[in-house]
């Protein structure tokens, strides 16, 4: 129901810390606006202070994964039903940092299975994009941004093989967004380790 009533283009960006998400979705929004283009910027987690909470405190990025599952698909639906779907209907484009192709790849390397993680979020209340931008960068790259942005290293940032395995699952979700467009819509994979200038 709330996807007939779109009169606006939902855009998500997808990728690990690091990769470029925020900065590109916000870039975009510029750019719609300077083209007398209706648009807001928004991103995930949204609301729930529990989420972000864990993100700073708790220290084995395994830990959880179904609590923060059900964290973020809870997030998500509210995100969709207060903002997004609202600002889609009154034709005012959207575009977010990070949304469900997040919770497949961070709660799957966190040990869920795909079955589980795709049921949670097969909900009225969680959209598919029209398109979803995926930003795949190396392991190196995305270190090295980390370390010159100088914040607080969360959850799921401190092991460096959790973050080998979802670089590889932001790969493998994206090829099976191609193959489905139900799930992400249009899936567009970006070569993140550019400047954002050839990004752009």
């Amino acid at each position: 129901e709330c996807i007939q009533k779109r009169n606006a283009p939902f855009i998500v960006f997808e990728g690990i810390d690091g990769s470029g998400t925020t900065t590109a979705s916000k870039w975009f929004v510029k750019q719609a606006i300077k083209n007398n283009i209706s648009s807001i910027w928004t991103c995930e987690p949204w609301k729930n202070s529990e989420i972000k909470s864990r993100l700073l405190n708790e220290r084995n990025a395994y830990d959880n994964a179904e609590r923060m599952l059900d964290l973020y698909v809870t997030d998500r639906i509210n995100h969709g039903k207060k903002l997004i779907n609202p600002s889609l209907q009154d034709g005012i484009l959207v575009s977010t940092d990070r949304y469900r192709m997040s919770s497949d790849c961070y709660q799957t390397t966190q040990g869920l299975s795909e079955k589980l993680v795709l049921a949670k979020q097969d909900h009225p209340g969680i959209f598919t994009a029209d398109i979803t931008f995926v930003f795949d960068i190396s392991f190196n790259e995305a270190q090295r941004r980390k370390e010159l942005r100088g914040e607080p290293t969360e959850k799921f940032e401190k092991d460096p093989t959790f973050i080998k395995k979802l670089i590889a699952k932001h790969k493998y979700f994206a090829q099976e967004g191609k193959n489905n467009s139900a799930l992400y819509g249009q899936v567009v994979i970006i070569n993140a380790n550019q400047n954002f200038e050839d990004v752009s």
